[in-house]
């Protein structure tokens, strides 16, 4: 691997509100790939954030540029979690981070790796004809309802709560809202993703798309994703999750998957000629 090119801090403006991104271009460009990061919600970003900006350098070294996002109404983008129409915003923003991607990298193919609801927002992206063209989910439900249940669940656990001293604690709630380790689902937005369901968001043009499934903690993904993508006719890997203790696992794994890729794209190119 070649070392990677320091990131670049960027904001993506346009039809969406600013969206902050950090892009890795790549020293040594491999086969016609970039890839977008869609990060996920709650917990999971405590877990992962220094180790998703890891997982991006480990892409551009290996040759694909890279884009990190922060979705609106999260870390250094723009709005409040509790402003109107969230799950909206952040399909747009997947899908102009994916079109800025694609034109500052040159790379005719896209990439979205999304972690629970990063991997909820890239899929309805891709299915709103944004510019995505293969995607990697690593623990994300079919339904969004089952992301929303394991929020409200995690939100009730001691350790969502700790306060310290002197600290009178968060103002109660709206009725609907989650509010899970300090990261805020509002009522409407936590219903909006309770009433997602992405086999009923079949993918347009299925049999030129390529899925990874990881499981969060093995192989198991979920069954109901797994089927719908299959009927429609796209080409599923199923892998482990791991687990996030065993991430470097799945930086190897998704390398794997996407130099697979590029092999097969090199084969057909090759029996064209």
């Amino acid at each position: 691997m070649n070392p990677s090119k320091p990131a670049r801090p960027l904001y993506l403006s346009g039809e969406t509100e600013g969206v902050f991104a950090l892009f890795h271009d790549a020293s040594d460009r491999r086969g016609d790939t970039a890839v977008l990061m869609c990060p996920p919600f709650g917990l999971d970003p405590i877990c992962l954030y220094r180790k998703q900006r890891d997982w991006a350098e480990h892409l551009a070294a290996g040759g694909y540029p890279t884009l990190q996002i922060d979705l609106p109404g999260s870390g250094d983008s723009a709005g409040k979690p509790d402003d109107p129409a969230r799950l909206q915003a952040w399909t747009q923003a997947a899908s102009a981070a994916a079109l800025w991607l694609r034109t500052a990298s040159g790379a005719p193919r896209i990439v979205a790796v999304g972690v629970g609801l990063g991997g909820l927002v890239c899929y309805r992206a891709a299915f709103e004809q944004a510019p995505i063209d293969d995607l990697v989910l690593w623990a994300v439900p079919a339904r969004g309802r089952a992301l929303v249940r394991e929020l409200r669940v995690y939100s009730r656990l001691p350790v969502s709560s700790v306060l310290a001293p002197g600290d009178p604690g968060p103002p109660l709630l709206p009725e609907g809202a989650v509010l899970a380790a300090g990261y805020l689902l509002s009522a409407e937005t936590a219903a909006a993703l309770e009433a997602l369901d992405l086999t009923e968001l079949p993918l347009p043009n299925a049999k030129q798309r390529r899925v990874l499934l990881l499981g969060r903690s093995g192989p198991t993904a979920d069954e109901r994703l797994r089927g719908s993508l299959e009927r429609t006719g796209v080409d599923v890997t199923l892998a482990s999750g791991r687990g996030y203790g065993a991430i470097n696992e799945v930086f190897e794994r998704v390398g794997d998957w996407l130099a697979e890729g590029e092999a097969h794209r090199d084969r057909l190119s090759a029996a064209v000629e």
